[in-house]
């Protein structure tokens, strides 16, 4: 029977690729699992006269009898019962088995899978064929030469992986299966018989593993889409979904001419045909989904063949010929999908960062700072809708010209933004009419900073001027980025002398009735398109509305973030390092000065590399021995400071060599000032305190500072000629002694001291000269700790000597008691309100008082004021006091009604009180005009667009 329908050219179907087979009569009902026709099968007794009269009728009426009844005569099925079907059957499975050698392991040698040279399994065994049913694969970047993977190598070495010239770059895979094959049988004898101790002669005789399941179909490689342009892509993927669809399921393409199509990438089979054109390609596909014209093109739940004769088995997902390695695998309707995404991305340029020039436009970086880890994520939206947006800044009416919305951040605030955001004197609100089609959405974790920006900033910061090299990088690579970003079209108008707050319309079906519904609301005649340069009006609003799914615009930007917050956690902490958005000083430089060639007479210039951009900085040091011990009777002091230099002068009171010793020398100051700051001590926290002290008889001073540790480093530095000593420090004090008292000038009734606090986070805050580790002042220890009880802390324990006493207070009033220094009420549990103003005192601690409501610590000199946690806190008066510092709470943030921060010396941005959203009255200013006059005021910068 098969030779005689081969000879007249008669599709030969199995039987079992029908069901749900039912009996009418002669006949049988049943459905084609191809294609899920319903089709009529006729039974036939075989002999070779039948064979021949039947094949000779299928034959004739196929040619000329199809009609609207009979629509379509396929050919003969096979039955498995008839004897001659199977012995043809049988004969055909040893055929398949020999043809894909299915009882054969697989020998990887690098470039190519080979069958074993023995076989694995008996030929006897039990095939199971059934057709494909999924959709066609994808594999991008296929055998990329700068890869690690080469799974064609059974003993790849990540470090040494170097493909083979045979296997050639490819951007683009796509499998075609259309059947997947398992095969199950005994283990041969040979080898179960063979001894495995040998790995290297298994694999030689036996092969690397065996598939369980294998798939046979086609496979096409195809390169060159990249140089069309995004429309002719779009045409040449559904081009060749058509073809596909065409050849599978027997679908008319509803082009007629596509042979004339005049641009096609370079398409080539695994045996190197390149099918350059229409007819080539669709030959290709007709001959295999047709006629059967298939090879092998995967092989799947790979098991090692060590592992076959145990228990234990680890499967390979996937090995394919000519393919060594891949990006991603994907279907064919994926792939579409992700093919149109990434259009998108390249033709809005969402990889691009956006930037606010100097002249307050915005711009898009033509410089990639984003790759994409994965395809972003697009939701279809459609949606019609009015946004009413009244700009408060200058900088928002430009943003919201071009459709950048910034709901919960205020964008003047980011990194590296050198515009002034003063406040809008116009009167108007942005009339938006939107119809919002895609809403694309760039997920953090799928987002990373392209290499070629790390390696730039990664110069800038080791720069010694990272502030101007960072600048000059973002404004290439971009201030901001969109998280959202939504497509569709828009139109917009202005509304005039607007009382209207900004809020979200939707438009109800029919949209072109509800908009002009709302047009006629707020008494706007037309609208414009975005760019402005065409107006919109009556029957054209119509039109518009309906012929919406044209050209897609961004017509939204949302969910900014700053550029730099996408980059890695380590070069993102050194940017807010080099920011120092509290504008604390920090180390700008370090030296050192070998004085082996100095007149100890004369004072030393030292010169800055590179010089910074103001004297507003300071300079400590100590003269140490070449084994870095300090002496006792030697001291330097700094001066004549310049951009370019400053002088060191040596005073000692006694003859002493100094060509064995150096100078180190460090500068403090404030980087984002001074222009400069060195890479190497960055992250060394710094406190500076200059106080002016008043001489005294008992020759003992205390300056105030922070809580000080173990561990940090204390510099001393007098503006006079005199030789000031560390005596010790307590919780947050340094204790000082004046060396030679009687050497003072009687004249002299104040001096001020400046006090450099170093705090590296370390047992010991080393500090970094020259590439070695030096400490440049006094190592805090326990031994040099004074036990020093304050007076304040003296009044707390006469006034309520037990400890029950002080846990039973809830309220605590100790104003104008004249108490200084430290104040301790961690004991105070209950404690709500607190007035302890008109003192003198220096620090609080009351990280213990968390049902503090009010407190007014007014008018005495403290630092810094930790409040994180006091989470009820309503109401804060600490007005007239040097804090630089504060810390509020960060949950229930909205308890916050009150904060009097006046005549302070704050330095940082006001979007730090944007989260106290029930803030009824915040005073940050400075009256005091002493204050003022010595440089000592609240220096608060930013908008004030987050406290409205």
């Amino acid at each position: 029977m098969e030779q005689r329908i081969k000879k007249a050219n008669i599709n030969y179907y199995d039987r079992n690729e029908f069901v749900n087979i039912e009996e009418i009569g002669e006949l049988y009902k049943a459905n084609w699992k191809k294609n899920g026709k319903l089709v009529t099968l006729k039974s036939f007794k075989l002999d070779d006269d039948n064979a021949r009269e039947i094949a000779h009728e299928i034959k004739l009426r196929a040619n000329n009898d199809i009609n609207d009844v009979m629509m379509e005569l396929y050919g003969i099925t096979k039955n498995s019962s008839d004897p001659e079907y199977s012995e043809s059957s049988l004969s055909k499975q040893k055929q398949i088995i020999q043809q894909f050698n299915l009882n054969h392991g697989l020998f990887f040698n690098g470039y190519n899978i080979e069958p074993s040279k023995q076989a694995v399994f008996t030929e006897d065994g039990e095939l199971n064929m059934s057709l494909y049913e999924g959709q066609p694969l994808v594999y991008t970047s296929i055998n990329d030469r700068n890869s690690r993977i080469n799974l064609l190598d059974f003993n790849s070495d990540d470090n040494d992986v170097k493909l083979d010239e045979s296997l050639r770059p490819s951007d683009i895979c796509i499998n075609f299966p259309v059947a997947e094959i398992t095969y199950t049988a005994d283990l041969s004898k040979t080898f179960s018989n063979f001894i495995n101790d040998d790995r290297g002669k298994l694999y030689e005789m036996y092969g690397h593993h065996f598939p369980r399941k294998i798939f046979i179909g086609g496979k096409l490689f195809i390169d060159g889409l990249k140089s069309f342009t995004s429309t002719q892509i779009d045409i040449f993927i559904t081009y060749l979904t058509w073809i596909y669809n065409t050849a599978k399921y027997e679908k008319e393409i509803p082009f007629k001419n596509l042979s004339a199509l005049n641009f096609f990438p370079k398409i080539l089979t695994p045996d190197g045909i390149n099918l350059n054109s229409h007819e080539k390609l669709t030959k290709w596909m007709n001959d295999l989904y047709q006629d059967d014209t298939v090879e092998i093109i995967s092989y799947n739940n790979l098991v090692p063949i060590y592992q076959l004769k145990s228990d234990k088995i680890s499967l390979v997902n996937e090995i394919q010929p000519g393919v060594a390695n891949f990006k991603e695998k994907l279907t064919l309707e994926n792939w579409v999908k992700n093919t149109k995404y990434i259009r998108w991305v390249k033709e809005f340029q969402l990889h691009r960062g956006l930037i606010v020039d100097k002249k307050l436009k915005l711009r898009i970086s033509k410089e990639n700072a984003i790759d994409l880890i994965n395809i972003p994520n697009v939701n279809s939206s459609d949606k019609f809708c009015l946004r009413i947006v009244k700009p408060t800044t200058t900088l928002d009416d430009m943003l919201i010209d071009n459709n950048v919305f910034s709901d919960n951040e205020d964008i003047s605030s980011f990194p590296f933004i050198k515009v002034s955001d003063d406040l809008s004197h116009e009167d108007y609100a942005h009339f938006l009419v939107k119809c919002e089609q895609y809403k694309v959405l760039l997920n953090r974790d799928n987002i990373k900073p392209s290499e070629k920006f790390k390696l730039i900033i990664e110069r800038a910061l080791k720069n010694m001027k990272p502030h101007i090299f960072l600048q000059e990088i973002f404004e290439n690579y971009g201030h901001f980025i969109p998280l959202s970003i939504i497509l569709g079209k828009s139109l917009k108008n202005k509304i005039e002398n607007s009382s209207y707050i900004s809020k979200r319309i939707e438009l109800e079906s029919p949209v072109f009735e509800s908009l002009k519904s709302h047009l006629a609301d707020f008494s706007i005649p037309c609208l414009l398109t975005p760019k402005g340069d065409d107006i919109i009006e009556g029957n054209r609003l119509s039109e518009w509305v309906q012929n919406i799914n044209n050209d897609l615009e961004i017509i939204e930007f949302n969910n900014i973030i700053p550029l730099y917050d996408i980059l890695e956690v380590e070069q993102k902490k050194e940017i807010d390092i080099i920011l120092n958005k509290r504008n604390n000083f920090r180390i700008i430089m370090t030296g050192s000065i070998d004085l082996k060639d100095s007149d100890i007479t004369k004072q030393l210039i030292v010169g800055i590399r590179p010089p910074v951009e103001n004297k507003n900085y300071e300079i400590f040091g100590s003269i140490v021995s070449k084994n870095n011990s300090k002496l006792k009777d030697i001291f330097v002091t700094f001066g004549s400071y310049e951009i370019d230099q400053f002088t060191a002068t040596i005073r000692t009171s006694k003859k002493i060599n100094i060509k064995d010793y150096y100078i180190l020398w460090m500068m403090i100051g404030n980087p984002s000032e001074l222009s400069v700051f060195g890479p190497n001590n960055r992250e060394i926290q710094v406190e500076y305190v200059k106080q002016s002290i008043k001489l005294q008889r008992n020759n003992s001073y205390s300056i105030t500072t922070h809580q000080l540790s173990q561990g940090y480093d204390i510099s001393i530095k007098c503006f006079k000629p005199i030789e000031i000593k560390f005596a010790g420090w307590s919780k947050n004090c340094v204790h000082l002694n004046i060396s030679n008292p009687k050497s003072i000038k009687s004249d002299i009734d104040n001096v001020e001291i400046a006090i450099c606090v170093l705090n590296s986070g370390h047992e010991k805050s080393w500090i970094d000269i020259n590439a070695k580790k030096y400490s440049i002042g006094c190592i805090l220890t326990e031994n040099n700790y004074l036990d020093i009880v304050s007076n304040a802390q003296k009044y707390l324990k006469t006034t309520y000597p037990t400890k029950k006493e002080r846990e039973k207070e809830t309220m605590l009033v100790i104003s104008k008691k004249n108490l200084e220094n430290h104040l301790d009420l961690s004991e105070f549990v209950n404690l709500e309100k607190l007035n302890c103003s008109g003192n003198d005192l220096t620090s609080l601690d009351i990280s213990k008082n968390k049902h503090l409501t009010e407190i007014d610590c007014s008018q005495n000199k403290i630092i810094s004021l930790d409040l994180s946690n006091c989470l009820y806190i309503k109401s804060i008066t600490a007005n007239c006091n040097q804090l630089i510092d504060i810390r509020l709470p960060i949950a229930n943030s909205e308890k916050l009604e009150y904060l009097n921060l006046l005549d302070n010396s704050f330095s940082q941005n006001l979007n730090y009180f944007s989260r106290f959203v029930n803030l009824k009255e915040l005073l940050i200013g400075s009256i005091d005009g002493d204050r003022i006059q010595q440089g000592k005021f609240n220096k608060f910068y930013g908008s004030m667009k987050p406290l409205k």
